[in-house]
């Protein structure tokens, strides 16, 4: 499933649905009252409705775009030097 493109993503189960989306900067529904992915929650691209299909269609209306600013991953320098060397790690 690609979400690139789509206006709104509306997935029901764990998977990749409103990592994807939020990736793509696509508003998503989630169709469950929990997420592993909270930052999406909390950066205003994800929303959780569960099923209740008053919440559902009220959160379809309402879907716009979240924070465009946000990005909690990391600045992208993971691929640095690591903080010390496996032999001192050992000594520790």
């Amino acid at each position: 499933m690609s979400e690139k493109g789509v206006e709104t993503v509306f997935p029901d189960r764990f998977r990749r649905g409103p990592k994807e989306a939020f990736f793509f900067r696509v508003p998503c529904v989630t169709l469950r009252e929990e997420t592993e992915w909270v930052e999406t929650v909390e950066t205003g691209w994800n929303t959780l409705v569960g099923s209740n299909p008053e919440r559902i269609t009220q959160a379809a209306l309402e879907a716009r775009p979240g924070i465009e600013s946000a990005w909690p991953y990391g600045e992208g320098h993971d691929g640095g030097a690591p903080p010390f060397h496996a032999k001192e790690w050992k000594s520790l």
